[in-house]
Parts: C-alpha cells; structure tokens; sequence
C-alpha cells in the first residue's frame, strides 16, 4: 500500500503533497485495479481486441509497483515514487473508464493532483536550469568584454 514515505522517496514532493496523494491514491488505487482488470479480460474475449491487452496489463504491473512502492523508472536506479510514471498510468485507466463509471471520480481527483505534481516539478526544473544557465553565461559575459578592452589596450599601446 502506498504510504507517504514511499512517495517522499521523490525529492520534489513535500509532505503535504505526499499525504494528499496517499490520500487519493488510497481511494482511487483499487477502482483502477477493478477498471483494468474488467477491461482486460473482456479484451481477451474478443476475437479482435479494440485496446492493446498487453500495454493495459503494463499499466496494471506499473500501478502495483507504484503502490508497493518498488516502482524503478530506471533498472539501475533505486525505488522511487514517479508522479509522471504515476499520472501516465493513471491517464491510461482514464482512457478505458466509462464515464459513468462509479470509481470514476476518485480517479479523476488523483488524476488531477498528479498532473500538477508533474507541471510543478516542470517548473521548478525549468527555473533550475534557467538559473544554472544564467549562472554559466554570466562570467563569460564579464570575461569577454574585458579581453576586448585589454585588446584595445594593447594595440593602442603598440601604435602610440
């Protein structure tokens, strides 16, 4: 079961931010299992599938890792929570829920809060590595000026 502790293992999230997924995730989680098993054993009744069965069930395995908090985005990195594997996973339930279903809400409201844990985290890497641009550009801005100064200094020097 998904805990705060398993998503503060992602730096970008605060606690309260961890508390308000668990608190989602926990209603959302097994309405999503509900929804992606029925769909995909209906689609391994059917001759001709209208979903991709394999993917939904790479849905589901990502989703149980998820909430069992082994969820690897990389082979080679350690366990972390991912909100953008999360809220992939999630828009792919999304995709093959019916509107009327009753879970339907629940997962939507996660749904919701996952998106905006990923555009925040876009932001603040943006900002980051606007500033670590900004940051690299400015001595080569100082040097530069100052080379062409001490340039004209000395071929000023030469022809006096």
């Amino acid at each position: 079961m998904l805990t705060t502790e398993t998503v503060r293992t992602n730096p970008n999230i605060s606690e309260d931010q961890a508390l308000r997924v668990v608190e989602l995730w926990t209603i959302a989680y097994p309405e999503m299992r509900t929804i992606l098993d029925r769909v995909i054993k209906a689609q391994r009744e059917f001759e001709k599938p209208t979903r991709d069965v394999k993917q939904l069930e790479q849905v589901r395995l990502e989703l149980g890792q998820l909430d069992r908090g082994n969820y690897r985005g990389c082979t080679r990195g350690g366990p972390m929570f991912s909100a953008y594997a999360a809220h992939g996973a999630v828009h792919d339930v999304l995709n093959v829920t019916p509107l009327g279903h009753p879970g339907a809400g629940g997962v939507y409201r996660l749904a919701g809060e996952l998106a905006d844990l990923s555009a925040a985290t876009d932001a603040r890497i943006r900002a980051r590595d606007e500033a670590r641009a900004a940051r690299a550009a400015t001595p080569l801005d100082r040097v530069g000026p100052q080379r062409a100064d001490s340039e004209e200094q000395s071929t000023q020097g030469a022809s006096a």
